[in-house]
């Protein structure tokens, strides 16, 4: 009698529809299959699985402590006298939001919900780059004493967020485009005004960029590179935005 592999039934994430056979076999989702005296049957993972597991678990790893500084940049932010970073706090908000999402999803810690929780963590990592990056750039601006450039990535940020409503093919050419402009207008006011902690910012932004997040480098996956080079970005932003304001003339 035919059974789907109960393996894949505990591990949603894996998209296989295994069909078991009255004999050893390997299904597609790297599970080996084996039957006992009694007729049961075992499951074992094989290497190929086990490699798979090892990855999910670091990628999982290495968004716990992005997760982790966007939550202390969120309440360095939040404890400053004098000042209010609200824009900036967008930024790190929704990049708590995405990584605590991607630790869950990568570490299958909500198995039942776990198409779900994909769903939920590719969205918000969309909005922390569509709304959180020209969010940053525009509490550089402000900070630095350009309150119309400032008010000018704010619409940016909310034409974006309009944008992901929209099923259209240009929404993620567009918020690349607002990145890199976002990006550059950081690094561009940071060594105008000699704001060395926003420039490396800027140059750890572009270093992720550049590394990207599919494949390996150096036998490190990719997106845990980027995801600690992000880590290094929250750092170099909180010792910016303790810096002082400048009035805008």
């Amino acid at each position: 009698m035919r059974a789907e592999c109960t393996l894949c039934l505990l591990r949603p994430a894996v998209p296989c529809r295994c069909v078991l056979a009255p004999r050893p076999t390997v299904p597609s989702c790297g599970a080996v299959v084996q039957a006992d005296v009694q007729g049961s049957w075992v499951f074992s993972l094989s290497t190929q699985d086990a490699a798979v597991m090892g990855r999910q678990v670091s990628t999982a790893v290495s968004d716990l402590a992005l997760a982790a500084s966007a939550v202390w940049g969120f309440r360095s932010l939040s404890l400053l006298v004098g000042t209010d970073r609200r824009f900036g706090k967008w930024w790190f908000m929704l990049q708590t939001l995405a990584a605590t999402l991607g630790t869950v999803r990568f570490g299958q810690l909500m198995p039942s919900y776990q198409s779900s929780v994909e769903r939920y963590h590719k969205n918000f990592s969309w909005l922390c780059r569509a709304i959180g990056v020209p969010c940053l750039a525009a509490e550089v601006c402000i900070m630095t004493g350009h309150n119309t450039p400032g008010q000018g990535f704010l619409v940016l940020a909310m034409a974006c967020f309009v944008a992901s409503s929209i099923k259209s093919r240009h929404k993620d050419k567009m918020v690349e485009l607002v990145n890199a402009l976002s990006v550059l207008t950081i690094m561009g006011l940071a060594v105008a005004g000699g704001r060395i902690m926003f420039a490396w910012a800027g140059a750890l932004f572009v270093t992720s960029a550049l590394i990207g997040a599919e494949g390996e480098v150096f036998g490190v996956q990719r997106v845990d590179v980027f995801h600690y080079l992000l880590v290094g970005v929250n750092y170099c932003l909180v010792e910016g935005f303790k810096g002082p304001s400048v009035a805008a003339s």
